[in-house]
């Protein structure tokens, strides 16, 4: 079991309100990972997943996969996601993983969230199937969730 916070973002303001906190923090010299990530890096994964249906990098998942995922789509959005699960067929059980610094980390997540704050109509996400612009963002923000729960600063768990 790793030491990590418990997150819960309601908006994106409040997720790039933590991602700018952290930061500091990183800058400060006074970040503690308990992941195996940089900051940077968790930064450019929760982008590059919030981007990924526009941009044409989502990942072709066989049907039996999106079937399954289908009925778990509600748990998805409104429960925290777990950590360490992989993506079968996938090298290293997820995308986006690029180490980078956190300014290019934070500006990616930046730019990933104007993206999805642009999505205003109903759409078929690749694995979850038909999604509200609401439903995405609740997607979005437990994955952010999850991946920035493993950092805080060095001298207790709030940065």
């Amino acid at each position: 079991m790793t030491d990590r916070r418990e997150l819960h973002f309601t908006t994106l303001d409040q997720l790039l309100t933590e991602a700018r906190r952290l930061a500091e923090t990183d800058h400060a010299g006074q970040l503690k990972s308990t992941g195996t990530w940089t900051l940077g890096q968790a930064f450019g994964h929760i982008a590059g997943w919030a981007t990924a249906i526009n941009d044409g990098t989502y990942p072709k998942v066989p049907f039996i996969i999106r079937v399954m995922m289908r009925l778990m789509k509600n748990r998805m959005i409104n429960a925290p996601m777990k950590p360490g699960v992989k993506i079968p067929g996938i090298a290293n059980g997820t995308l986006f993983i690029d180490v980078l610094t956190v300014e290019d980390g934070l500006s990616r997540l930046f730019r990933a969230v104007e993206v999805i704050k642009a999505t205003n109509s109903p759409f078929i996400h690749p694995l979850l199937g038909l999604m509200t612009p609401e439903q995405f963002i609740a997607l979005n923000l437990r994955h952010a969730e999850l991946h920035l729960s493993y950092f805080q600063a060095k001298n207790g768990p709030h940065c």
